[in-house]
């Protein structure tokens, strides 16, 4: 029960009640056109908010005022629709908030409410919101046995009232009149009452009855005591007992005609010392408020139709904007100021309510997007030019991520929060006070620079030239001076932009823009700051003393590598950069800081995109690989293309589609083997495949969630885990070795191996050796060797798949300790540790027959047959191999053959 009143009941009142504030306000707003029409016109309106009070939902229309403030709307049947302000469970919900109709108090509320994991490890918001339930029930409860209170005394002032006729009667111990009941209501009139005034006294409370105000009153007090905390329902219960009051004198004076309103009015101000009984007696209520109601007799006269007309109108007008929910924003969804808002005050793990929303839809409530993300698997959304509403997609087109991006110039997004500053004190001699210094802390050979305003100086070259473009070497800062030519020293350049080119050799690096503004002057002193722009590459850091700045690398963009993608002899720099952080990463091909080619990838499921390089005897070569996975069907692509031109030429592409479950075709068992055998060939340059980020180059073969080609989404997700072909054994499974194997671990170019023999009980023995032959004195003629014999023991073996056994190195000796030296023979040697033994305690044993997909990467590549593998002329161990596993060095019997 008390889950129910603080999770469910409590917010679903203060729903209600915050709704109610809104209608009210506008009720406020409508009586004040009306101020001139009969105040039944006013009186209808409170039953409006009556309504918002009482009843939580309510029907859908396009003309709901509740709209203009964004209302948020949940559906509770077919027909009927919630405004929900605070969410069913917020105390429980992992992202907490509220979505408010005043934006700044959202804001402000949304802020100081817990998210994430404060929010669901603690329940901070539990205790606070079963304390405002108690305290809400307990108001509840004052109003009620205040008002139970009041009508028990009421009652013994009436016992003795007796009937003058009908259902009216008289009291001696009351001093207004009024209606009291509600299936059988009664009017009371004081005994003091002249029987001449009697008369106007009974019709208006007799309009009450008949109008059903004695209800309505009920009503009214029941919502009060619900809704006790907001001022803004007094203020209505008050105006509207006021309207109701004042209506029903205007139909008295109608009904007996104009003549009557000064008695009338004498009668009401005969009560106006009168106690007025009506508070915390619902089921009584009297003649309040004699002032206002006399003035408003004194001001009445016949309305001209045209004016009922109009007020009948406004009103009906305004009830059915005001009574009805507003369709869903019209998609049910929050606006784009509301999202960028939530995001950007609450983070961009905050669900806004958009997440599985079809894209279609949000176009349909946002419009069209400004912007989109290449793949078709984001939009972006322009906010006032200075922000941006990101959204991403996955594979289905449903809303999975959104992010927001604050742009104060967008030609400057690359440049840091801060600008870099310095100060221009020309009366100084250090040439620091005298120009800007910019330090280019890169590997380059030289800079070639110009600048539209100041001048550009060079102070460590010959002559110290000052011109408009200059070159600078290598570890030279490209220094600006604002001073300008034919003026005096103190006068000095508003604003500059300097251009530069980093080269290495004849090849350009990279290219960028700075943006010098002055920001003030001083005492013959000027303040500047400057910005990086035209760049990603490169960031612009305020040197530790203040005295200039330096250009490094930056954090989220490298070049990772360089060829030749557009077969013209001249290689171009391949850039991978991290746009949004965890979210957006962008490769572009440049040749002379020129992008000639640019894709862009996601770990959003919609924006997986896998970029490799292969070269060949022909040249390099990009490829795109594209293992795409939907709901019930699976479509895979891989494209082998070249830039030539800056055009993408295509020099093999394959292609299959198929259905999950997977059954395997022979389309795809072809993709499989012919792609499997480029992928072996391939450096990965960016990979969101599966969520994975890469974005440094690594062997293709190297990653599971790319090689080898897999379809099943189990089997991909069982090689991501590493239980790929865990435990299953079956009747082909291979035998542990019944005899001695003799396995090298060794460089293959006749240098240093390691000869290990392993024995059926899991012993082994073996020798390192490595020559320098180099390393020679007239002790040792014949140069020098490491060597080691060892021995030791794999323990704990068990077989883990057909082909693979894992072992344990329990024991390992040495015959000498490590660093020992001799001299035999005119050789010089020197003790070791077993290269490709130690380092690493976990190792599998690999049969005769392993497919070679299922090696190690690392260790694959001591494989003497590696190179085979990779052409595609075998797919499988013909010997043994040992692999440790931390150190990724393998051991071959096939070294041996």
């Amino acid at each position: 029960m008390g889950d129910v009143l603080s999770y469910e009941l409590f917010p679903a009142v203060i729903n209600m009640s915050v709704t109610a504030s809104v209608v009210i306000l506008f009720v406020l707003l409508a009586r004040l056109p009306l101020k001139k029409a009969p105040k039944l016109f006013s009186y209808a309106l409170w039953a409006v908010v009556l309504f918002r009070l009482l009843c939580p939902v309510s029907v859908t229309t396009g003309f709901s005022l509740l709209g203009l403030l964004d209302a948020p709307v949940t559906e509770t049947t077919t027909h009927t629709t919630a405004v929900e302000y605070i969410p069913q469970n917020v105390v429980h919900t992992p992202d907490s908030g509220v979505k408010l109709p005043v934006p700044e108090v959202d804001q402000a509320v949304n802020e100081a409410l817990p998210q994430g994991e404060e929010q669901t490890a603690a329940d901070p918001l539990e205790v606070p919101a079963a304390l405002a339930a108690l305290t809400w029930l307990a108001g509840i409860g004052v109003m009620a046995a205040y008002s139970v209170v009041s009508l028990l005394r009421l009652r013994r002032r009436l016992a003795e009232a007796v009937p003058l006729r009908g259902n009216i009667y008289l009291a001696d111990y009351i001093e207004s009149p009024f209606v009291m009941g509600i299936l059988r209501p009664k009017i009371y009139l004081p005994s003091s009452l002249p029987e001449q005034e009697q008369g106007y006294i009974i019709l208006h409370e007799q309009h009450h009855i008949r109008r059903g105000d004695h209800i309505i009153k009920g009503l009214a007090f029941i919502a009060l005591c619900v809704h006790w905390f907001n001022p803004l329902v007094w203020a209505a219960f008050i105006l509207s007992s006021r309207d109701m009051e004042m209506s029903c004198d205007e139909a008295v004076v109608k009904k007996l005609g104009e003549g009557i309103r000064a008695d009338y009015s004498a009668s009401l101000l005969s009560f106006a010392t009168g106690r007025r009984i009506i508070a915390g007696t619902p089921l009584a209520f009297g003649e309040g408020d004699t002032r206002s109601r006399v003035r408003n007799l004194a001001n009445w006269k016949k309305p001209a139709f045209l004016v009922i007309l109009t007020s009948a109108i406004l009103c009906a007008v305004a009830a059915v904007c005001l009574l009805t929910n507003p369709e869903e924003n019209p998609e049910g969804l929050p606006t784009l100021e509301q999202t960028y808002l939530a995001i950007s005050s609450k983070g961009e793990d905050f669900d806004v309510g958009l997440k599985g929303c079809p894209r279609d839809r949000l176009i349909d409530c946002w419009g069209e997007p400004d912007d989109m993300l290449s793949g078709f698997w984001g939009d972006i959304w322009e906010l006032t030019g200075l922000a941006e509403v990101i959204v991403y997609y996955d594979q289905d087109g449903l809303v999975e991520q959104i992010r927001v991006n604050d742009i104060e110039n967008p030609e400057l997004a690359s440049a840091p929060t801060e600008p870099v500053l310095w100060t221009y004190s020309p009366m100084m001699s250090a040439t620091w006070h005298a120009a800007f210094h910019f330090r280019f802390d890169l590997n380059y050979s030289h800079i070639e620079a110009s600048c539209d305003n100041g001048m550009l100086w060079n102070p460590d070259a010959e002559g110290q030239p000052r011109e408009k473009t200059l070159r600078f070497e290598a570890g030279e800062p490209v220094c600006w001076s604002p001073g300008i030519d034919g003026e005096t020293l103190t006068d000095t350049a508003e604003a500059a932009t300097i251009r530069f080119t980093v080269y290495d050799g004849g090849e350009i690096l990279y290219t960028g823009v700075l943006e010098i503004t002055r920001t003030g002057t001083e005492n013959g002193q000027s303040f500047y700051e400057a910005r990086l722009g035209g760049t990603y590459l490169l960031a612009l850091r305020q040197n530790a003393d203040n005295m200039g700045a330096s250009l490094v690398l930056s954090d989220h963009a490298a070049i990772i590598a360089f060829s030749d993608l557009n077969h013209n002899r001249v290689n171009e720099n391949i850039v991978v950069r991290e746009v949004e952080p965890g979210m957006l990463y962008e490769l572009t091909v440049e040749e002379n800081g020129t992008e000639i080619w640019s894709t862009q990838a996601s770990p959003a499921h919609a924006g997986w995109n896998t970029i490799m390089l292969c070269s060949d005897s022909e040249g390099d070569y990009l490829v795109q690989y594209l293992p795409a996975m939907f709901q019930g069907a699976g479509s895979y692509t891989c494209t082998v293309f070249s830039l030539e031109g800056g055009q993408e030429t295509v020099k093999a592409e394959w292609s299959v589609d198929f259905a999950l479950p997977v059954e395997e075709t022979p389309e795809m068992a072809r993709f499989a083997k012919e792609v499997g055998i480029l992928l072996r060939n391939c450096s990965v340059l960016l990979s969101t495949e599966q969520g994975i980020v890469v974005d440094r180059p690594v062997s293709a073969s190297s990653l599971p969630q790319i090689y080898p080609v897999r379809f099943d989404p189990e089997e991909i997700q069982a090689a991501l885990d590493g239980t790929a072909d865990a435990g299953k054994l079956t009747s082909n499974a291979a035998q542990f070795p019944d005899t001695a194997l003799e396995l090298v671990f060794a460089s293959g170019a006749g240098g240093w191996e390691t000869v290990l023999t392993l024995r059926p009980d899991g012993s082994f023995t073996g020798q390192y050796s490595d020559a320098e032959m180099g390393v020679s004195s007239t002790d040792f003629p014949n140069g020098t060797r490491y060597v080691s014999e060892f021995s030791g023991r794999f323990t704990d073996i068990q077989q883990i798949s057909d082909y693979a056994w894992s072992m344990k190195l329990s024991e390992l000796t040495t015959e000498r300790e490590a660093e020992q030296t001799w001299i035999e023979g005119g050789v010089r040697y020197i003790s070791a540790e077993p290269y490709g033994v130690t380092g690493g305690n976990t190792f599998i044993l690999y049969a005769p027959g392993t497919p070679a997909d299922e090696l190690p990467a690392d260790c694959r590549d001591w494989w003497p047959d590696a190179y085979q593998w990779r052409k595609g002329e075998i797919e499988q161990l013909e010997g043994w191999g040992l692999c440790n596993v931390e150190t990724g060095q393998g051991f071959f019997t096939s070294w041996l053959s």
